[in-house]
């Protein structure tokens, strides 16, 4: 029986992605990833540094976080708070 509710449980998951992404235009995990490297952006012309802002935002390593704002925005977020912060 717990093996069959997971199964449901990943039908729903899979009926819920690919309902957000035809509503949205894109996939709810590259929609969030989107949204935290905006708050990143907010926090870097702060006065926060990237490895707290990686912290901060859940990212699973300050490398990981480099490499999506940098596959995002073309640079790195040292240098998005050394031209913007």
């Amino acid at each position: 029986a717990l093996v069959r509710g997971l199964g449901d449980v990943y039908k729903r998951q899979d009926y819920l992605s690919k309902l957000f992404k035809k509503h949205v235009g894109k996939p709810l995990r590259e929609y969030i990833i989107e949204r935290k490297l905006e708050t990143a952006k907010a926090m870097l012309r702060g006065e926060c540094d990237q490895k707290m802002v990686a912290y901060y935002l859940g990212f699973c390593s300050q490398a990981y976080f480099i490499t999506c704002f940098r596959k995002a925005y073309g640079i790195t977020p040292h240098q998005y708070a050394a031209r913007f912060g």
